[in-house]
């Protein structure tokens, strides 16, 4: 009740400003009163003493007036301040209850804060890990050269994502951002394939899935992979179109590049058998031809003949070469040579007698290769043939030589290191886009005498040197092929030029080991024109026997002449590791049909000391077996 009291502002004002009214109205009173208590009392008693007077008077004055102060001023002021006591009573619990409600509200509001500041934290890091995930997302693209794309089908907007700009070679302001704005960059005999498969997907539903070209504004082309879903709305027409777009350029190359080393590999699996036994009887033809040239007099008719036959077999022996090189795991038989030189000597035998001549441009200081050099001259050969071809009024082929350096990431499809990069280019009619994917490979040719296998043959053979061959060219405007072989860290070791063509006489007993009858007897007689004695064994058991029998006796072999394989029985390879445990210093020539057999290429790590690949002619006979004797 008192707190109602005093929660009222008028009634408190009320009981604040009685007093000072008591005051004045109880002074006015008590004068009053005292007054008429004198006149009335003193008008009826005698005269008193002013003592007596003055005690009467007060006592007169006095009844009447405590009560009536009590009355109209003590309690009043007793009830103001009760009141008073009381409001302030009232308004410390206000305030305090006040205090209590700020603390709460402050430590919610605190409470608040915290949470709100824990909001923005995670809100923040969700922001910051999304950026983090897009610029790994735009880098992660960049790195697979893969780009998103959106198509608002009904309004024909076109939103592509970074990557896609790059791999177009455009910027965004340069993009219509419509389908028809894409359809523009693709190459013009794409546009219509490409269209087919949208439509097709759009409303036949089929997969989208596709590659095709596309060509930037500075014209180069590139090869891009797209998929797409799309969404439908009820009435199952396409409303929105979503994909991808990855350049797959270098990995189309590559799978290219597979598909003809496979290629090649398959039908050396059926040119590596004919090739074996093909050289077998041209050995024999061409050991007979030089036995028959050297009992005929300068003088006689038939050598003329002997000799046309002769060149016949060496034409037959050249294309023998270019079968076995498609060989499956055949290795070039390699020595360090100067690249250079060898591109002037064959480009300049090749260009004889014509009308095309070659202009070289070498950088100083070219490395040195380590390569076959019968194979690369045959590489050489081709390209220099076939480039004269395109300019049949005769020009001019300019031929690049530099030195290069190739990172472990290349489009090229080479390991990293060190590079020879050799570039041919003519001025002729150049290549049709048609022709272009199908230049090496084997028995195609757009020459009416060609055979097809210059080119495949070329491309086999850098490719067994760990290399590349490649080409660029136009319809019209010429053709540039591009032949990469590794570096070699060793030096070039000049050779002198043997202009002799007598063969080399020598002495000592000699063992051949040969399945082929008619090719032992062939050696048996070149042997003994050479002045050699020479016994026979057609296989490696019969090779060992034969090498302890002349060893025991006292009489041992000086060379052996092994055969690499021997259908169904021991081959060279078998055989010359039991040879060499009965003789350490055994001096063993492989020969073979199969010349680029790896034991060909390495025939030291094996335990020979040379090779002879059939056919081989008779001086090549004398000077292996004179070089390997005296050695």
């Amino acid at each position: 009740m008192a707190d109602r009291e005093t929660k009222d502002p008028k009634e408190l004002k009320k009981i604040v400003t009685v007093p000072l009214r008591l005051l004045l109205l109880t002074t006015f009173f008590i004068f009053t009163a005292e007054l008429c208590v004198i006149y009335a009392i003193f008008s009826y008693l005698p005269p008193l003493p002013v003592f007596e007077e003055t005690l009467i008077d007060s006592l007169l004055l006095t009844i009447p007036v405590f009560p009536l102060l009590y009355l109209f001023l003590f309690r009043p002021l007793l009830l103001n301040i009760t009141y008073r006591k009381k409001a302030e009573e009232a308004l410390e619990r206000s305030y305090h209850n006040l205090e209590i409600r700020i603390n709460e509200r402050t430590a919610e509001l605190a409470n608040t804060v915290k949470a709100l500041q824990a909001e923005i934290a995670e809100r923040m890091g969700i922001e910051e890990a999304l950026k983090k995930n897009r610029a790994s997302l735009v880098e992660a693209q960049k790195i697979a050269r893969l780009g998103n794309w959106d198509w608002d089908i009904v309004n024909n907007t076109l939103h592509w994502s970074d990557e896609i700009y790059r791999i177009f070679g455009i910027k965004p302001d340069e993009f219509g951002a419509t389908y028809e704005s894409f359809v523009n960059f693709v190459h013009p005999n794409d546009r219509e394939f490409v269209k087919n498969a949208v439509n097709m997907a759009l409303y036949a539903k089929r997969t989208y899935n596709i590659d095709h070209r596309i060509v930037r504004p500075d014209g180069t082309e590139r090869i891009v992979h797209e998929q797409a879903d799309i969404k439908f709305n009820e009435a199952g027409n396409p409303i929105y179109m979503i994909g991808t777009v990855q350049d797959v350029t270098d990995t189309r190359k590559m799978e290219a590049e597979f598909l003809k080393t496979h290629k090649l590999e398959s039908i050396g699996l059926l040119a590596g058998g004919i090739a074996h036994d093909f050289n077998n009887i041209l050995t024999v033809i061409l050991g007979n031809i030089s036995l028959a040239k050297g009992s005929l007099d300068s003088k006689d008719k038939l050598l003329k003949k002997l000799t046309a036959a002769e060149e016949a077999v060496e034409r037959a022996q050249g294309l023998t070469r270019q079968l076995l090189t498609f060989s499956k795991g055949g290795t070039p038989v390699r020595e360090t040579a100067s690249i250079v030189e060898l591109l002037r000597d064959s480009a300049g035998f090749a260009l004889m007698g014509s009308m095309t001549r070659c202009e070289y441009i070498v950088n100083n200081d070219i490395w040195p290769v380590e390569i076959d050099v019968g194979q690369i001259n045959q590489v050489i050969h081709n390209l220099i043939i076939n480039a004269e071809h395109a300019m049949p009024e005769g020009g001019t082929i300019t031929i690049t030589i530099e030195n290069i350096d190739i990172g472990i990431e290349n489009a090229l499809a080479l390991k990293e290191g060190r590079y020879i990069k050799v570039s041919v280019k003519d001025r002729g009619t150049g290549i049709s886009e048609e022709n272009l994917p199908k230049i090496f490979d084997p028995y195609f040719t757009t020459k009416k005498a060609g055979s097809g296998l210059g080119l495949a043959t070329s491309y086999s053979i850098i490719k067994k040197h760990g290399g590349l061959i490649t080409v660029e060219s136009e319809l019209g405007n010429g053709a540039t092929f591009y032949i990469y072989l590794p570096a070699s860290d060793k030096k070039v070791t000049e050779k002198g030029k043997n202009s002799e063509e007598a063969l080399l006489d020598g002495k000592g007993k000699v063992l051949v080991m040969d399945d082929e009858a008619t090719i032992r007897e062939l050696m048996l007689d070149l042997l003994n024109r050479l002045g050699y004695e020479a016994e026979l064994a057609k296989d490696g058991s019969e090779a060992i026997e034969k090498y302890k029998g002349a060893k025991k006796s006292g009489r041992p072999f000086d060379a052996v002449i092994m055969d690499l394989t021997i259908p169904g029985g021991m081959g060279g390879k078998e055989a010359i590791k039991q040879l060499r445990e009965i003789d350490p210093y055994i001096k063993a020539i492989v020969s073979s049909g199969y010349y680029n057999d790896p034991i060909m290429a390495e025939y030291e790590r094996y335990g020979f000391k040379d090779v002879m690949a059939k056919p081989y002619t008779v001086k090549k006979l004398s000077e292996v077996l004179n070089k390997v004797i005296k050695s």
